[in-house]
């Protein structure tokens, strides 16, 4: 994360809860880094935050590490004949409450996509909208707020 700051990313102020792991967790922020990567090229991050058991401060030792990543593609590359994916994921299927310790999932969306199932009322997107976990927030997701 202090790469994305030191490039004019604002960090959202740290909730005061006993699982701040995107803030202070070595392992939490090299995590959030290598789902960075994931970006297609010309992609800028509109939001990358911690989610699953987090959200709720119900994760435990055996819990996995699950992220969602909004990123905003360059118009161009938007209309051009070979367009970069409007999403991607990675989710362990191990079953309900498994001990998946260690696992990193992920989900990414292109902002389009959504603010269209925002605009439909998608209950995953309304709660990353209002929530107030520490995250990585652009430009475009405070434009959103």
């Amino acid at each position: 994360f202090q790469k994305l700051v030191r490039d004019g990313f604002p960090l959202a102020p740290v909730a005061k809860s006993r699982c701040d792991l995107v803030e202070t967790d070595a392992a939490e922020l090299a995590a959030a880094e290598q789902v960075k990567k994931l970006l297609p090229d010309g992609s800028e991050v509109v939001l990358l935050q911690q989610t699953g058991s987090f959200m709720y401060d119900l994760q435990v030792a055996s819990s996995d590490r699950d992220f969602a990543l909004l990123y905003l593609s360059d118009a161009e590359c938007l209309l051009s004949t070979d367009p970069p994916p409007d999403e991607f994921h990675h989710h362990v299927d191990t079953g309900f409450a498994s001990d998946k310790r260690g696992e990193l999932e992920y989900s990414g969306r292109e902002l389009g996509r959504f603010v269209i199932e925002l605009a439909k009322g998608n209950p995953k997107n309304v709660e990353l909208l209002f929530s107030e976990k520490p995250a990585l927030r652009g430009w475009a997701f405070e434009e959103l707020r």
